[in-house]
């Protein structure tokens, strides 16, 4: 992977990331679901890769919220399930965060280049 790209996405390599999400909008109808719990493996200011327990839809239809604190801020994003790949006892997700409906965007591209500035000095 060229380290350009490396460094827009961080890895939680050491300890993964905790949130939560719930389902936002089935079509154009509101939805508020009960949350449930991920453990997010990587994140990025276009998407993450999740853990999750629950069997979600890959579809647009569905607009899902994820919630979770990183570098003592607190994120709320929208996203789409792109892919999934089944694993012992749930599935690991990929996530897409369209720019029109996160206006968090840009503090988490932030966010995320800095914390991969930390572990590069970590690793110096």
């Amino acid at each position: 992977m060229p380290e350009s790209r490396k460094n827009l996405r961080y890895y939680f390599e050491d300890q993964p990331l905790h949130g939560t999400f719930f389902i936002y909008r089935m079509d154009n109808t509101i939805v508020n679901s009960a949350a449930g719990e991920m453990i997010i493996h990587d994140l990025s200011g276009g998407g993450m890769r999740f853990f999750s327990r629950l069997n979600l839809p890959v579809t647009e239809r569905v607009l899902l919220t994820f919630s979770f604190r990183l570098l003592h801020k607190n994120f709320i994003l929208h996203g789409y399930i792109k892919r999934k790949e089944k694993q012992s006892g749930g599935s690991i997700y990929g996530v897409f965060f369209p720019d029109e409906v996160n206006d968090q965007k840009n503090d988490l591209v932030r966010t995320v280049h800095q914390l991969n500035i930390e572990r590069k000095e970590r690793q110096s």
